[in-house]
C-alpha cells in the first residue's frame, strides 16, 4: 500500500512540475478533449521568460493559459498579471483559467472563498496567497490599472497590439525580488511597437526564450 502510494505521489509530482506533462494531463479540463503538446511547443513550455512570435493556431494561447495555471498552483504569495490591449482577448484567456479552477476535481478548492472579481479588472485570489490580475489597456491607454502591482510573473497576449505608453507603465508592475515575462503575439510587420523583435534580441532575459 505504501509503495503504491509513493509511486502515485511521484507520478503526480512529476506531472505538476513538468510543463509538458502538465499540459498533456490537465488541458482537457479546459478544452474538453485530450491535448497533446507538439514537439515544436516543448521549448516555449519550458521557458520561464519567452517571446512567443507565431501565427494563429500554433499554440500561443494554450501556452499562456496552461503556464498561468501551473505557476499559480506551484507558486505562493505572489502576484500574476495577464494583460492585453482588447477586452475580448483578455476575457477569453481569463475565463479559461477561471473555468479550470472551478471544474477541476483536484484544484477547485484552491480558489479563495471571496470569489472572482471581473470589474473593473479581473482579480482572482487563491488560498496559497497568490493573486491573479487580468487587465485590458484598450480603454486605459496610460495603463493606470496596472500601476501599483508587483507581479512575479507577467503575461501579455496579442502583444503586437500593445501600445508603448501602456508598456512603459507595465515595466514598473513587477516584483523587484524576482520577475518573469512571457509575451505572445503575431509578427505582423508593425514597427515601433513594444513587440518589435529588436527590443528583445539583446536582452539577456530572453537569450534562450525567443520563438
Amino acid at each position: 500500500m505504501n509503495e503504491k502510494f509513493d509511486q502515485r505521489y511521484l507520478y503526480f509530482n512529476f506531472i505538476l512540475k513538468n510543463p509538458v506533462a502538465f499540459r498533456d494531463f490537465f488541458a482537457k479540463d479546459i478544452y474538453g478533449k485530450n491535448y497533446k503538446t507538439r514537439l515544436y511547443q516543448y521549448a516555449p513550455a519550458f521557458a520561464d521568460d519567452k517571446i512567443f512570435r507565431a501565427g494563429r493556431t500554433l499554440g500561443k494561447s494554450v501556452d499562456l493559459v496552461l503556464s498561468v495555471i501551473q505557476y499559480v498552483i506551484l507558486d505562493s504569495a505572489s502576484e500574476f498579471i495577464v494583460t492585453t490591449f482588447r477586452k475580448t482577448h483578455l476575457r477569453d484567456r481569463m475565463e479559461q483559467i477561471i473555468k479550470f479552477f472551478k471544474v477541476s476535481k483536484i484544484f477547485s478548492s484552491l480558489l479563495d472563498g471571496r470569489g472572482v472579481s471581473r470589474q473593473p479588472i479581473y482579480e482572482v485570489r487563491f488560498k496559497n496567497r497568490n493573486i491573479l490580475y487580468g487587465i485590458s489597456v484598450g480603454d486605459d491607454p496610460q495603463a493606470v490599472s496596472i500601476q501599483g502591482k508587483h507581479a512575479k510573473r507577467r503575461f501579455i497576449d496579442e502583444a503586437q497590439a500593445y501600445t508603448m505608453p501602456a508598456y512603459i507603465q507595465f515595466q514598473e508592475a513587477r516584483d523587484e525580488r524576482e520577475s518573469h515575462d512571457c509575451f505572445y503575439g503575431v509578427p505582423d510587420g508593425r514597427i515601433g511597437t513594444p513587440f518589435t523583435l529588436k527590443n528583445f534580441i539583446s536582452n539577456a532575459r530572453f537569450k534562450d526564450g525567443i520563438f
